[in-house]
């Protein structure tokens, strides 16, 4: 019905989507109550105390199996410097449930120097040669290879005369090339 069961002050009445339970408050205010929370992630907790209600937000992570990073969108084997891979980390639980926390792990990379992966999740090439991406999630870590390449030299380098000329009706500009 709602109300505080009978015992005063020392009872809380305590909701969780149509769960409802009592339970008893010890001397230093704490109270202990079973109740299955319905998802993982966020659950809203509603404690009655006499004529008072208050809503307490509850995260419950179920426990975790494993981490895996992979790419946000598929792509090319080909990543060069200044290219860019965005990056996702996904937990997954012993409950069979799994949840995207891109932007909740602690992202790393072992080379810099080859690129580097930001706070969410993004890897940046800079420089030629092999780097791991490392993310680690409350007690999980996975890893991620990456090679960035080298640049290829342009199939038709520009050797020999190239010309270009613009015509308006006040200016004629020739442009030449000779190697």
């Amino acid at each position: 019905d709602g109300a505080i069961p009978d015992g005063g002050t020392n009872m809380v009445w305590l909701r969780l989507g149509s769960l409802e339970q009592s339970a008893s408050v010890d001397e230093s205010g704490r109270f202990l109550a079973m109740l299955p929370l319905q998802k993982h992630g966020a659950n809203t907790l509603i404690v009655e105390v006499g004529s008072s209600s208050h809503a307490v937000e509850i995260v419950y992570r179920p426990p975790l199996d494993s981490l895996t990073i992979v790419p946000r969108t598929p792509h090319t084997s080909l990543l060069f410097p200044g290219y860019s891979l965005p990056l996702d980390a996904i937990a997954h639980f012993k409950n069979g449930g799994e949840m995207t926390v891109t932007k909740d792990v602690i992202w790393r990379s072992s080379k810099t120097t080859i690129g580097a992966v930001d706070d969410e999740g993004k890897f940046i090439a800079v420089a030629p040669g092999r780097t791991i991406i490392s993310a680690a999630y409350h007690d999980a870590t996975a890893t991620f290879s990456v090679e960035v390449e080298t640049l290829p030299e342009p199939s038709h380098p520009s050797h020999g005369l190239v010309n270009m000329t613009v015509k308006n009706p006040r200016v004629t500009l020739m442009v030449s090339d000779h190697a």
